[in-house]
């Protein structure tokens, strides 16, 4: 059997690696800069034939932007990469709506394809009511960065690794904040890339490092690039607007906003999803749908809270803008079409699907895997998933 090859990348900054380019049988690897961004935030590009993925070393190796024969996959990000160094979540930096809201830093800092979120929390902000720490929007790990990213190229697949430690943050240390407080858990995100198919998988293992029993609070954006009338459709029993609205007729389908500086966002929380088998797993799938016909199937652990995240316009609102200046933080529109789902419910409501089974607690040295993969389907694949997903919600309520 042909031995895999390994290498590694240090992912703090462009002058600790001899090249800046790796090339293997299949694979092309490039470690890049952009000029305008800061000199410890790299992005790195995997290059196969027609798929290109990116990786966001000082994002927890985020995913970043997917192209598969040119065709983008996942959003166009409204931000760019932060100095993660000088990053501080808990500040009053951000505005919403012109005011002091706890909690919002993150949104600067939003911007891959696929994100892990938590882990003491992981939707909206909120403050804890016994202890009276503040809670942050989608927690701390997207942000957390990562030192060395490890590659190995096996016979069918090339894999890109890297780990960080999540701990109890205190904010005020001397140390950078992700490197100040009491260690909580190990969390590894590894990228996989198969040499012939037209997909990829984030795989997410979170280990507890402590001695006691905790409850990891986890969950994930995955936002896709629409199109005017692409649709992401769900096989679920149930849906219902997410801040208890009538749910629109055409909740499904994404249309561009009509003013381009009001951003307009709709959230449905959907329960009772179709359970799949894959590999001897139970899996859950939504489909994105193009008007061209193009399928991209997700695949993802069946997870309590499960919400379809549609959002247009946005470009220079002062919706979110800097205290310190006034400018919008946003200067592109919110252009997205995705899912979030998580170990609890997003607003703190109670609006979650009771009838799933996951792993709620991790007793000391235990772990848990997530798997998210997306693929590029073929017409007769995404014809087959439609089918399959429309007879299913035929006894939706």
């Amino acid at each position: 059997m042909k031995k895999s090859l390994t290498f590694s990348i240090q992912s703090r900054h462009l002058s600790l690696n001899k090249e800046t380019k790796i090339k293997t049988e299949d694979f092309t690897i490039k470690i890049l800069h952009h000029e305008n961004e800061p000199e410890n935030a790299l992005r790195i590009h995997i290059i196969r034939e027609d798929l290109k993925v990116e990786l966001l070393p000082s994002k927890g190796l985020s995913i970043g932007e997917v192209f598969i024969r040119d065709t983008p996959i996942f959003w166009e990000p409204p931000t760019e990469l932060i100095d993660p160094d000088k990053l501080n979540l808990v500040s009053h930096e951000i505005l919403v709506n012109h005011k002091e809201i706890d909690g919002f830093t993150f949104l600067k800092t939003f911007m891959g394809g696929i994100e892990f979120y938590g882990m003491t929390n992981w939707g909206m902000p909120r403050i804890d009511q016994s202890t009276g720490e503040l809670h942050l929007l989608h927690g701390e790990t997207s942000n957390i960065p990562i030192d060395e990213v490890t590659g190995v190229l096996y016979h069918d697949r090339l894999e890109m690794s890297g780990k960080f430690i999540y701990r109890k943050f205190d904010f005020i240390s001397r140390n950078p904040w992700y490197a100040s407080g009491d260690p909580l858990y190990e969390i590894t995100n590894t990228i996989v890339i198969p040499r012939q198919e037209k997909s990829i998988k984030a795989v997410t293992t979170v280990k507890n490092i402590t001695n006691s029993i905790l409850e990891p609070d986890w969950g994930y954006h995955i936002t896709f690039r629409p199109e005017n009338g692409s649709s992401l459709i769900v096989p679920s029993r149930s849906v219902e607007e997410r801040a208890g609205n009538k749910v629109p007729d055409d909740f499904e389908t994404w249309r561009p906003a009509k003013n381009a500086q009001i951003r307009t966002e709709t959230g449905i929380i959907h329960k009772g999803l179709k359970l799949y088998m894959e590999k001897n797993k139970t899996v859950n799938k939504s489909l994105m749908v193009y008007p061209s016909g193009r399928g991209i199937s997700v695949i993802f652990p069946p997870s309590p809270y499960f919400q379809t995240w549609f959002c247009n316009g946005g470009a220079n609102s002062t919706e979110f803008s800097y205290a310190e200046t006034g400018d919008a933080v946003f200067k592109k529109n919110w252009d997205a079409q995705g899912i979030e789902i998580g170990s609890s419910a997003l607003d703190h409501n109670g609006k979650i699907d009771s009838n799933v089974e996951y792993n709620k607690y991790l007793a000391p040295d235990e772990s848990f895997e997530n798997e998210v993969e997306i693929e590029l389907l073929t017409e007769e694949q995404t014809s087959l998933l439609y089918k399959d997903i429309i007879n299913y919600n035929k006894f939706r309520t």
